[in-house]
């Protein structure tokens, strides 16, 4: 606040001083351009522009604060997945660029971070060894074109996960550009699946049928996060910067836990760290001593998972990445 202060001050100064040489000078359009410049540097929301860490009151860093009472939906079906053998490690072709994952197999597809599901065609050669990584906004071929998404219902619970998903679908509609429709003919689609193997989806589009599940206990708020991971997004708590807003005790994490907390260092972080992410795990997610958080914020407090829907930095981010 005192640095906002301080600055607010320093640019009124520098803006009387150039209205004074204005006047004194008949205004040769040299005081208009200076002024011009010092008002998009101190103040860039006036053009549009935002500084990193702002994404409005309910979209913020402050965001998320709260007693995390009960797992909420999304928790409890990654905690009761069982995997096809011990964890691996490769590097996968991500929307973003290659990116080294621990990983488990289940069902023939590579299951990264609990609910983040990749082809296993997907696993790449690890880059030359001093030469760094793609690294770069999600891929054109891996965005829904003209931010359209088809699917397809091939879940087999009509009542149950086909209301959810619509819900979810009702959410993105709503707060974003971007619109579904369903139909089961187009090849880039996503197919809705009912099996009971907790809430996931692939991440960013995969070419050709891709499948996005929604467990008995999945509601409309894991629903909003799976479509997330489907358009491209990763988990916020994944970010590389999280460090500076989180504290996390790896010594209370199970296993899997310490895989899903892995930074994601070829992602590009967009906006601000928003703890009230639709994208964000709560303190207790992976919790070897349940009574315990894994994951607090700086000041110690406990991160509540927001299931009601979109942030404003949730909006901002998915609107970015979209951009070009």
């Amino acid at each position: 606040m005192k640095r906002w202060i301080a600055t607010t001050c320093v640019s009124l100064l520098l803006f009387s001083q150039v209205t004074a040489c204005q006047g004194e000078n008949g205004g040769d359009g040299g005081g208009d351009a200076l002024t011009f410049i010092l008002l998009f540097v101190f103040f860039p929301e006036l053009f549009g522009e935002k500084k990193k860490g702002s994404c409005g009151a309910s979209g913020d860093a402050t965001a998320g604060t709260g007693t995390e009472t009960t797992k909420d939906g999304l928790f409890d079906a990654i905690a009761n997945l069982q995997f096809d053998g011990p964890a691996k490690e490769a590097w996968f072709d991500m929307p973003w660029g290659p990116e080294k994952h621990t990983y488990h197999e289940k069902n023939g597809k590579a299951w990264l971070a609990a609910d983040m599901v990749m082809p296993l065609d997907r696993i790449i050669p690890a880059p030359p060894q001093g030469v760094a990584s793609t690294v770069g906004e999600v891929r054109t071929d891996r965005r829904w074109p003209n931010k359209q998404v088809t699917w397809c219902d091939n879940s087999g619970h009509a009542n149950r996960d086909r209301a959810t998903f619509l819900q979810a679908i009702a959410e993105w509609e709503a707060k974003t550009s971007f619109r579904f429709t369903e139909n089961c003919v187009d090849a880039n689609r996503i197919r809705l699946v009912g099996n009971d193997e907790a809430c996931w989806s692939y991440v960013g589009m995969i070419g050709g049928v891709q499948d996005l599940n929604l467990h008995t206990v999945c509601g409309k708020g894991p629903g909003i996060h799976e479509i997330g991971h489907a358009l491209g997004l990763h988990h916020e708590q994944n970010r590389s910067d999280r460090d500076d807003f989180v504290d996390l005790n790896f010594n209370n994490m199970t296993q899997t836990g310490k895989d899903n907390f892995a930074k994601a260092t070829s992602a590009v972080d967009k906006g601000a760290y928003d703890f009230n992410s639709i994208m964000h795990y709560g303190s207790y997610y992976f919790a070897v001593d349940s009574s315990q958080p894994v994951m607090t914020k700086k000041d110690g407090s406990i991160i509540t998972p927001n299931r009601a829907g979109l942030s404003e930095c949730d909006i901002e981010g998915i609107a970015a990445l979209y951009a070009n």
